[in-house]
């Protein structure tokens, strides 16, 4: 209970970047693919990332990529645009981290 409670006021970015060494370079290159092509394609994309990856769920995916759509549509700056791509990534590296395991 009190790990959890440390881990909330932690910053995700931080505690992937423990967890991620063993993913390695290519691992990493090959989920941005995944993330260029959800926000690209949308559900097609999110159902086969979904088949290879047990733990992924559809809603936080397609909340992320919608999120990011609206960012486009809003024209806002490419930093905060970068930051909700970010979120996504995160998000998919974890549910990588969960489902190689």
């Amino acid at each position: 209970l009190r790990i959890g409670k440390l881990l909330r006021n932690e910053d995700e970015a931080v505690i992937l970047s423990y967890l991620t060494p063993q993913q390695g370079a290519k691992k990493t290159a090959q989920l941005q693919r995944w993330v260029d092509r959800m926000i690209a394609q949308g559900d097609p994309a999110i159902k086969e990332f979904m088949k290879a990856h047990n733990a992924a769920e559809h809603h936080p995916i397609r909340q992320h990529i919608l999120r990011i759509q609206r960012d486009i549509t809003k024209q806002l700056p490419e930093e905060q645009l970068a930051e909700s791509k970010l979120k996504l990534f995160n998000y998919i590296q974890q549910v990588a981290l969960i489902s190689d395991n």
